[in-house]
């Protein structure tokens, strides 16, 4: 886990995510500010100081399973305080109680062999509960590749193809996996390939725009009234075993010479990552309208 130092910035970040109550009884006192627990122990746990670990101490044994993971997670590193293996993990068992995606801990500490053998059974068994709770997209991308390796029990590629799915194409891990498990056979069903290529071509939509924009004076250069044009539809074409998109314009703004740059601009584009093959190994095409002003605008920032 990754402890923030800066306790102001961090301050502000927990305020603006949790929010604080705040009471103003009139102009002439002072406003009182109650911190929840959780801001109070996540501040703890960046300051290392003996004081805010104590205050860790005491919101654990009051029972507040965020303070009581984030107490182990110190004990686990020995940040702060001794390093205690077990004292952290029997904070996580503690915590996993009323919260099931402190799950993870447990696992982690199981496949990374922190302070025991590793043990990929047990692994499985503490990821897969945690998977099932709010906070499951770590959990479910480290199922998934004990699944797919075959540890901790039998391989299981379908399974890991519905957790990487679960997780999402925008995510690198997950989208890697879900390309990886395609070829190795594992099925997808019509609407996953559909959301899979939509993620895919709006993935690549809008790295194109950032690539035009990063190119936008010598657009503006080309027609400074390039705002007031119609969007040009091109077509970017993805040819199995290359990135490099083959870009052909379907429809022009109207002007010659700022098709002209367009096309010199998106010359050497390339896609973010593969989408997945077409089982006619024919290839992908998207269609996609640029509009000047989505290029053009952020010149007046």
């Amino acid at each position: 886990m990754k402890l923030i130092k800066n306790r102001s910035l961090l301050l502000a970040l927990v305020f603006s995510l949790l929010g604080c109550q705040r009471s103003v009884i009139n102009a002439n006192q002072t406003p009182h500010v109650t911190i929840p627990d959780d801001v109070r122990c996540i501040l703890a746990q960046s300051s290392h100081n003996p004081s805010d670990i104590d205050i860790l101490q005491k919101n654990t044994e009051r029972g507040n399973t965020r303070c009581q993971v984030l107490l182990g997670d110190l004990y686990e590193h020995g940040i702060g305080v001794p390093q205690d293996i077990p004292h952290a993990r029997s904070l996580y068992v503690l915590a996993a109680q009323t919260d099931v995606t402190a799950n993870f801990y447990l696992g982690r500490l199981a496949e990374e062999g922190t302070g025991a053998p590793v043990d990929y059974r047990m692994a499985r068994y503490y990821y897969k509960k945690s998977a099932t709770g709010i906070g499951k997209i770590p959990s479910s991308l480290k199922l998934a590749p004990l699944l797919e390796n075959g540890k901790g029990g039998p391989v299981d590629l379908q399974s890991a193809m519905d957790l990487y799915l679960d997780v999402g194409g925008s995510n690198a891990g997950a989208r890697d996996g879900i390309l990886r498990l395609y070829r190795l056979g594992a099925e997808l069903s019509d609407s996953q390939r559909v959301g899979f290529f939509n993620s895919w071509a709006s993935q690549s939509v809008s790295l194109l725009i950032t690539q035009l924009s990063e190119q936008c004076h010598s657009l503006l250069k080309a027609n400074p009234s390039a705002i007031e044009l119609k969007p040009a539809k091109i077509q970017l074409k993805y040819v199995p075993g290359s990135l490099l998109a083959q870009i052909k314009l379907l429809e022009s703004s109207t002007d010659k010479v700022f098709d002209q740059r367009l096309m010199q601009a998106t010359y050497d584009y390339k896609f973010p990552y593969a989408p997945l093959p077409e089982p006619s190994g024919k290839p992908v095409n998207i269609i996609t309208d640029i509009d000047p002003r989505s290029i053009l605008c952020i010149v007046h920032l």
